[in-house]
């Protein structure tokens, strides 16, 4: 999880709203009645704006694969169902067979045993202190096995029981990306210049505009041993 910078919102979606009322707009279902070129605007402009990662697991998503996250449950906060801010991009929150679904809205069938996570697993739930427009990865830790937790139990308590970002996939994913980097910097000696560099990279996004999956656990695990590399 990483901080998100947002942008310029979509004409289409000021449009949108500015042609609601703002007693239609707190009482009414107006975000499920927007026009689809409001939905694909706003769905193209956050993953640009995100990076093609998912805004709470960081793994990477694209167009069909994808869901528009209102932090403020819009089944709740009805005034914000259209505010840019509340808007974010995230995964499909559940394991999908590619072969048998084309995106998020067509899975109908559900297996007891599968877990959910991210906006999925959240539901109308609140997340009352992770919050996505702050600098939440410095109350963000990582295991070398994947594990992702605070100090804050506040926090670790969010990230476990809303996000469940400690899933099997997730930590497993998560600690296999860890070990490609590893065996990298294992080939290169850990030097200093080799760690900076790794470090930049996945600090930014590509010449695609896409930042790397799982980009802050690994800038975190670098950075920890470059300060003791300078030290």
């Amino acid at each position: 999880m990483k901080q998100i910078f947002k942008t310029k919102e979509p004409t289409s979606l000021i449009s949108y709203r500015a042609s609601i009322s703002k007693e239609d707009l707190k009482n009414q279902k107006k975000y499920e009645q927007s026009p689809m070129i409001v939905l694909d605007d706003l769905r193209k402009q956050l993953l640009e704006e995100q990076g093609y990662i998912c805004c709470y697991c960081m793994s990477r998503i694209d167009y069909p694969y994808s869901k528009i996250e209102h932090f403020k449950p819009r089944s709740i906060y009805r005034e914000k169902q259209l505010d840019y801010s509340n808007l974010f991009i995230a995964c499909c929150g559940k394991r999908i067979d590619k072969k048998k679904f084309s995106d998020c809205k067509t899975r109908k069938e559900k297996s007891s045993l599968q877990k959910e996570y991210c906006d999925t697993k959240k539901g109308k739930n609140e997340l009352k202190h992770i919050q996505l427009l702050t600098d939440i990865e410095n109350n963000l830790k990582y295991s070398k096995s994947g594990l992702i937790f605070s100090d804050n139990t506040q926090i670790n308590k969010e990230l476990n029981d809303i996000l469940n970002l400690n899933y099997d996939v997730l930590k497993r994913n998560r600690e296999d990306t860890l070990n490609q980097i590893i065996i990298e910097l294992n080939k290169n000696n850990w030097s200093v210049s080799y760690l900076k560099s790794t470090i930049n990279k996945y600090k930014n996004k590509n010449s695609k505009g896409k930042y790397r999956p799982y980009c802050e656990m690994i800038v975190y695990f670098l950075s920890k041993k470059l300060r003791q590399k300078e030290s």
